[in-house]
């Protein structure tokens, strides 16, 4: 990338100008900066938007993606940004000029994190008012949250009319033992945490469920082991009553931050208002 000094970012990939934000550019600019070396979220993030915290991992996860896209990087073969699951990124390749950096607009990139947050939304919502069933609404969700960043792990519960339990409707980024723990359906009357979702209807959220392993015993216990410590567990409702839960987790060691939920929570309750009673599970009133 090259910088003017009017603070006009470019970039050029094959000859090619490619138009970039400019927390877009400040990541790309950070990460060539120090080619080559492995940077943790927490300086990344510190770095791009001189936050003194370190728990927007979400924030900055959808910045990389939408970043990869425009560098047709793909992630699975990155040629020049690599992930390092738990660590943080670097830029692969070596970089042999890098030119003065002019300074950041920190809250202008506050601001273009909470556009692309709505944006996230609107493009989730968009999908989900055109599915025509509600077990391909709840898969098209689950998979775009992890997808875009929003989450590292999504699942959907839903309660089944003559039963006593919760019941797996989609599910992704899950690892294979919970899976397999929870298709056996989730006791209404048990310790997990979707249970006590749905009896309530209140959303809740942990940065480390592990902490409240007394009262989410198996919960606790899953999650821990999946290296998944932070939930946020929201009821699903139409106008009739509830007819399930929808969990995210993530591996970052904070909560999801206030503006993330807000988005996570609309979607659970666009997804509930859409598909409750009459679709192919039956609400509990």
């Amino acid at each position: 990338p090259t910088r003017r000094s009017s603070d006009l970012r470019q970039m050029v990939v094959g000859g090619d100008r490619v138009e970039l934000s400019p927390i877009e550019f400040d990541i790309l600019h950070f990460l060539m900066t120090h080619a080559q070396v492995v940077l943790p979220h927490h300086a990344i993030i510190k770095a791009v938007w001189s936050w003194k915290y370190s728990d927007e991992r979400n924030a900055l996860r959808i910045h990389i993606n939408r970043l990869r896209r425009k560098l047709a990087d793909p992630s699975d073969d990155p040629q020049f940004i690599r992930s390092i699951r738990g660590v943080g990124y670097a830029f692969a390749k070596p970089v042999s000029e890098i030119a003065d950096d002019a300074g950041r607009r920190n809250e202008s990139n506050r601001d273009e994190t909470n556009v692309l947050l709505g944006d996230e939304l609107r493009k989730i919502s968009r999908v989900l008012l055109s599915t025509c069933s509600r077990k391909d609404a709840c898969s098209d969700l689950v998979h775009m949250v992890v997808e875009e960043g929003l989450s590292d792990a999504a699942a959907v519960l839903a309660f089944r009319a003559g039963s006593d339990s919760l019941h797996l409707v989609a599910q992704a980024g899950m690892p294979a033992e919970w899976e397999r723990v929870v298709q056996r359906g989730v006791p209404l009357s048990g310790q997990f945490l979707a249970s006590e979702t749905f009896n309530s209807r209140q959303s809740r959220n942990f940065v480390d469920i592990s902490k409240v392993s007394d009262r989410y015993g198996p919960t606790a216990k899953l999650l821990r082991a999946a290296g998944l410590p932070s939930i946020f567990s929201v009821p699903l409702l139409d106008n009739r009553g509830i007819w399930g839960q929808l969990g995210f987790s993530r591996r970052a060691n904070g909560a999801f931050t206030p503006a993330v939920c807000l988005v996570l929570e609309s979607l659970a309750y666009l997804l509930g208002a859409m598909y409750g009673a009459g679709s192919e599970l039956t609400a509990a009133s």
